[in-house]
């Protein structure tokens, strides 16, 4: 009997040396994201490219918007009130560019500021959390650190996984919206520099050997500012579904896909792999008993 007793004494001791051991080590987790990830991450070229790509993305919209709006205003000035439905469509896409500068914008703070703070404070808190959980054996410490670890992972992935996307996905929508600025910079200046001139057969030949089209009338000019009017909301369309969907949904995804690879292994591994202390405690306390018991 007393050989029993030492025997599981010691199974005891390696348990909960093993169960020191497993805190010394998500505590190092922690203090390496703190220090080293905090530090390093946002430095390397994955980080820095996607930052790159953003600011790429803020320039072609800026320079949309800009072309558009100035194309706009050329438009009012040509002969008769027909260009007006046109300029007014020109000038509602401001709303539009300001939704995708925002969140442009909100990218750039996110790889920035959300990275850092994803290394530095998510990880290590859900690290604590997790030598909590194994301390108290309550699963709502467990719980608390599997969705703070989720949360930092979507963080840490969702900007540069969203630009890798927009730039492999958009390529060809992107060069469209390029080729969408310079013609209508090319407009608009053509349309500043003729729009003084008077509406006679003079002022539509110099129109239709500057466009290359036949320009006969208002009607044709019409037309062919439609045609310049629908690439730009084309563009439009492009930049929405590159730099505002395609973000939305990698996020999505991004938790999606994590929660669905730590939902059975993740918790499972907390709540029956890790053996908190306490129990190993209660366990010891309860042979102590049966041992006094059986001593008296």
């Amino acid at each position: 009997m007393f050989y029993q007793n030492e025997r599981g004494r010691d199974m005891i001791n390696e348990r909960r040396l093993s169960v020191l051991a497993r805190i010394l080590a998500v505590f190092l987790i922690g203090s390496l994201s703190a220090s080293v990830g905090a530090k390093y991450v946002p430095d390397t070229g994955v980080v820095e490219r996607s930052l790159s790509n953003l600011d790429e993305a803020k320039e072609t919209v800026i320079k949309l918007s800009a072309a558009t709006i100035a194309l706009s205003v050329g438009i009012t000035l040509l002969p008769d009130d027909w260009a007006t439905p046109l300029a007014d469509t020109l000038s509602d896409m401001s709303t539009y560019f300001v939704l995708i500068l925002g969140v442009v914008f909100l990218e750039k703070q996110l790889i920035r500021l959300g990275i850092p703070i994803a290394f530095g404070y998510l990880i290590p808190f859900a690290c604590a959390l997790v030598i909590l959980f194994m301390l108290s054996s309550k699963k709502i410490f467990a719980s608390l650190a599997y969705k703070v670890f989720i949360l930092a992972l979507a963080v840490i992935l969702a900007v540069p996984c969203s630009t890798f996307i927009s730039e492999k996905v958009c390529s060809e929508g992107l060069e469209y919206v390029n080729e969408t600025i310079s013609l209508a910079e090319s407009e608009r200046d053509v349309v500043e520099n003729i729009s003084d001139e008077e509406q006679n057969e003079s002022f539509f030949e110099t129109i239709s050997a500057t466009f290359q089209t036949a320009v006969n009338g208002v009607k044709d000019l019409f037309d062919h500012f439609k045609m310049v009017v629908e690439k730009c909301v084309q563009s439009v369309a492009i930049l929405l579904v590159a730099y505002c969907l395609i973000p939305v949904l990698t996020f999505l995804l991004i938790v999606a896909i994590v929660k669905q690879l730590f939902r059975v292994q993740g918790l499972q591994m907390l709540y029956d792999r890790l053996d908190p202390l306490n129990r190993i405690m209660r366990k010891e306390n309860n042979e102590s008993e049966k041992e006094s018991g059986l001593t008296e």
